[in-house]
């Protein structure tokens, strides 16, 4: 599970990030920050993470003007010492808002409730065939998944390669939302620039420092990737189909 977390004490970001380590050891903080500015432009990237820690007042105002500057698509867990703002806060994507001081009860029971929703569209998500929208010119298409080999973010675009290894400009920029919406036995995200279909690997071996190196392969097309050794074990056990 990837983070990031907004918090304007930092005494306060920083037991939040050992508590959430501690309950959940394989969560992995991908960015920091106790700033607004910084907020709507981490957001106006695209981040691939699976959940925001937030809190009302940051240095530089109130959190609430994220929603309405950038485009954010993940959903968040409120963390503030504030109860004025609980309704504001249910208008957004919220899993949770937490009062401060926060126990680990509390944050366990958000973690616990975005890993139920996370579970409940998994489902939804495997009820019908999927198919991803392409564009090249003025002309639109859709290539289904069992046809994607993998999927890379490249600067601000996103490339499938498919099985025969041509690639196609997906008209998503946005890599995280279309990897949720693929089969889950079928593709793993391996980092926030790759999410590979399990027909496309190749080969997979021990890198150094914890990591995996895994080749993929799509006709005539070889490239290599590495899963970092927070996500090892979760891709292991995906690779083995094990629960």
């Amino acid at each position: 599970m990837r983070i990031a977390i907004f918090e304007d004490e930092a005494i306060s970001r920083e037991q939040l990030k050992r508590s959430l380590l501690r309950l959940r050891p394989e969560i992995e903080v991908d960015f920091e920050s106790d700033s607004l500015a910084d907020a709507i432009e981490y957001f106006d990237n695209s981040p691939d993470i699976d959940l925001a820690f937030m809190d009302i007042e940051l240095a530089d105002g109130n959190c609430f003007d994220i929603f309405s500057r950038a485009n954010v698509n993940v959903p968040i867990v409120f963390t503030t010492a504030y109860s004025e703002y609980a309704l504001q806060a249910f208008k957004t994507d919220s899993i949770d808002y937490l009062l401060k001081p926060i126990g680990d009860a509390d944050l366990l029971m958000a973690l616990n409730k975005f890993q139920r929703r996370q579970r409940q569209t998994q489902v939804s998500a495997t009820s019908a065939p999927k198919r991803l929208l392409c564009n090249s010119g003025d002309n639109y298409f859709s290539i289904p998944a069992e046809e994607i080999a993998w999927l890379q973010s490249e600067d601000k675009y996103v490339v499938a390669v498919t099985n025969e290894g041509e690639k196609r400009l997906a008209l998503s920029n946005n890599l995280s939302a279309i990897s949720k919406q693929l089969v889950e036995n079928d593709f793993f995200q391996i980092s926030r620039n790759c999410t590979v279909a399990i027909r496309a690997i190749a080969k997979v071996s021990k890198y150094f420092r914890g990591r995996l190196s895994v080749t993929l392969r799509a006709g005539a097309v070889t490239e290599r990737v590495t899963v970092s050794a927070l996500r090892r074990d979760q891709f292991l056990r995906w690779y083995g189909n094990l629960s």
